[in-house]
């Protein structure tokens, strides 16, 4: 894209590029006897027109929007080709219409009057959308049918625009609108080099009018992306691996202050590094201690693609009064004795092997016992496959 890799290298592309559209606009206008003819080799005025090319597209490469290309292409377009009024115009592809233009040189009225009446009839903009072509007036319809034409009587006729050039603003091969130059000197920019430099600025224009607005639509998609992100009610953390840098949503940020207030950060850092190391990559699971309560927090973290520098991660919090009583799901409940259910639900209510050895009057080494015969029959081999496989989790 323009401003970008993309624009700047196809602005940029030396004198190669350069070279090609010169050809390509020469051989528009029949300027070259044949295609294998080279115009860098040939008279200095086809130099001279490279060059101005080379001039037109190093000045519109340092446009970062579709605004400020419209008045680098002005002054460009002004100084490579003098004249009395200068104007770009930017199409609907659909109806033709100005979607968007900067003009200099023209009075309201004249503006006016001709989107009113002269746009559909002006014969030089027929020849330049339909041709993608440089229209110009003397050569294409001759100064004398020129000045006859109701386009002229009615509109250009206001300033005595005597001459009119109209080049295609072209991307690939779509039109995507013109330059417009006039002048009251009927001979004015009518030699081969001018139209060959309309021609090349026309296409310069447009290859970084396509790329800006290619820009734009992928930051449009970037910003609601962005913003679903935020708005989301999933506490997720987008992690860049290259650079390190991790960016959390409003959910994942009131989650985290919840899960460690004042050092949600530290806690972040050292979940995604027991998770990097646990037995299944990429999943850890806490159980939290606060007050008369339990935080269990879950985070899972998945590559955006394979070979991917991005990561998503998503963490689940939830609160439950500490030792409260927890009913295992009856397929699991089956499995197991009246005691091993008995101390697998308060294991999974967060109390530690003492504690649960107090309350059901066992010993320590009994409730670890219990615990182990659990987790064979369950087919598990820790406190947090059993918690999690215990509430409904994967």
């Amino acid at each position: 894209m323009l401003a970008g890799q993309v624009g700047a290298s196809a602005c940029r592309d030396d004198a190669g590029t350069t070279a090609r559209q010169v050809q390509s606009a020469q051989a528009e206008h029949g300027l070259l006897r044949n295609r294998g003819d080279m115009p860098m080799s040939g008279s200095p005025g086809d130099r001279s027109a490279a060059e101005k090319i080379i001039e037109a597209a190093e000045t519109l490469a340092a446009a970062s929007s579709i605004e400020e290309l419209q008045r680098l292409a002005m002054d460009t377009v002004a100084k490579l080709l003098p004249a009395r009024s200068h104007a770009i115009y930017l199409l609907d592809p659909n109806t033709g219409t100005p979607v968007s233009s900067l003009t200099q040189g023209a009075s309201d009225v004249f503006l006016a009057r001709y989107e009113e009446i002269g746009r559909t009839s002006d014969p030089l903009l027929r020849h330049c959308v339909s041709s993608s072509s440089v229209a110009h007036s003397s050569r294409l319809l001759g100064e004398n049918a020129w000045l006859a034409e109701p386009v002229y009587r009615d509109v250009m006729a206001l300033h005595g625009w005597k001459m009119v050039l109209e080049a295609p603003v072209v991307a690939g091969s779509t039109v995507l609108g013109t330059l417009n130059v006039a002048d009251r000197d009927s001979a004015a920019l009518a030699s081969d080099g001018d139209l060959v430099v309309a021609a090349g600025i026309g296409r310069v224009v447009g290859m970084a009018t396509a790329g800006l607005m290619q820009r734009g639509g992928l930051q449009r998609e970037r910003d609601s992306l962005v913003a679903a992100f935020e708005l989301s009610t999933d506490a997720l953390i987008i992690t860049d691996h290259r650079t390190g840098d991790r960016l959390l949503n409003a959910a994942a940020r009131s989650q985290l202050e919840r899960v460690a207030p004042g050092a949600s950060r530290e806690w972040l850092e050292d979940a995604m590094a027991a998770s990097s190391g646990s037995d299944e990559p990429g999943t850890a699971e806490y159980v939290i201690p606060r007050g008369d309560q339990q935080i269990v927090a879950s985070l899972r973290t998945v590559l955006v693609a394979e070979g991917s520098n991005m990561s998503v991660s998503v963490l689940r919090v939830r609160g439950d009064l500490l030792g409260s009583q927890v009913n295992l799901p009856p397929s699991l409940a089956g499995l197991l004795s009246p005691r091993e259910r008995e101390v697998a639900c308060l294991a999974v209510a967060g109390l530690r092997d003492d504690q649960i050895a107090a309350k059901v009057f066992l010993s320590r080494y009994t409730v670890k016992q219990h615990l182990r015969s659990v987790y064979r029959k369950l087919g598990i081999d820790s406190r947090t496959a059993l918690t999690r496989l215990a509430l409904g989790g994967s």
